[in-house]
């Protein structure tokens, strides 16, 4: 549930309290499509009330399919994030470089968003399965990790093929 019981911990300022979460995350839609989680998410936190503010230190650990942008394959991606968060109950007045991300309301803070959020934003912004992708054939549409297509390696502009043959005139007969 990624939820907190603020009560304890603000009853007891400069105590450091740990907290540990595993729970199944539904699918997320990410900017490179949906995102499937393959088990449990492991939040690990810190929380110390200090000031009015509570301070939250973590990470965010778990694995989650993604498709590949070249060949459109599914493959794992280990994620990993730490967190680093302040809240402040109510509206207590604080100076500027101790800015605080959240105010709460209430006694329970709910982490669901904040570990969503996280892991949306540790995500590449280009999904690749692996670095020497070849990805798809841009004429035939075949795998290029699996096997060469026969597609011929030139696709040029007619309206440009002049311009390739000033750059290699024996190959278009340009002297």
């Amino acid at each position: 549930m990624f939820q907190i019981d603020l009560t304890d911990i603000r009853s007891n300022p400069g105590q450091v309290f740990q907290f540990t979460f595993a729970e199944n995350l539904e699918s997320l839609e990410g900017e490179g499509g949906k995102i499937v989680f393959t088990g449990p998410v492991t939040v690990r936190l810190s929380v110390v009330y200090l000031s009015g503010v509570f301070w939250i230190d973590g990470a965010v650990q778990g694995e989650c399919v993604l498709q590949c942008s070249r060949c459109l394959g599914e493959f794992r991606h280990r994620i990993d994030v730490e967190l680093h968060e302040k809240y402040r109950q109510g509206a207590a007045q604080l100076d500027d470089e101790d800015a605080v991300d959240e105010t709460l309301a209430g006694d329970i803070l709910n982490l669901r968003n904040l570990v969503k959020d996280s892991i949306l934003l540790s995500l590449p912004i280009k999904t690749i399965c692996r670095e020497d992708c070849r990805g798809l054939c841009a004429r035939c549409g075949k795998d290029l990790n699996e096997e060469a297509c026969g597609c011929p390696a030139e696709d040029i502009d007619p309206r440009l093929a002049v311009l390739a043959g000033l750059l290699n005139p024996a190959k278009k007969g340009v002297e």
